[in-house]
């Protein structure tokens, strides 16, 4: 590229040099993908990144079944995230994070969080009495 100067002086040669940095590689860590029991501790999600900036934003989403219908959960602006969902309720649950650098946005991948009904027997020492057991 040259430049020259409006009234006076030399002209300029010099080359331009761009930079672009893309945001890549998103994968969730730690909690994909998981099945647990109701009323136990909800897992911290977490997604890994790298590229772009390096200064990210977040924000978290939820989705009905992993594919479409994302819509963003209010607050849940921080690189990780802790669902607040109803442990009480067996259901399969879809979280992601979009990352967003100055120049790009990424759309992580969906995590699976599957919450079944897990029965657990009160006094299991009662299960066997009568089976042989002539107390």
């Amino acid at each position: 590229m040259k430049v020259k100067p409006e009234y006076c002086g030399n002209t300029v040669e010099d080359s331009i040099y761009i930079t672009v940095s893309v945001l890549s590689d998103v994968t969730a860590t730690d909690a994909r993908n998981q099945t647990m029991c109701v009323r136990t501790a909800i897992p911290v999600l977490t997604q890994t990144v790298s590229g772009g900036s390096g200064i990210y934003t977040y924000q978290w989403q939820s989705s009905p079944d992993g594919t479409t219908g994302w819509t963003n959960i209010a607050g849940a602006t921080g690189s990780d995230y802790q669902p607040a969902i109803q442990t009480q309720t067996p259901g399969v649950y879809y979280y992601r994070r979009i990352t967003t650098d100055r120049c790009s946005a990424l759309n992580g991948n969906a995590i699976r969080l599957t919450v079944k009904s897990c029965y657990v027997p009160v006094n299991p020492e009662l299960m066997n009495k009568g089976k042989g057991d002539k107390r």
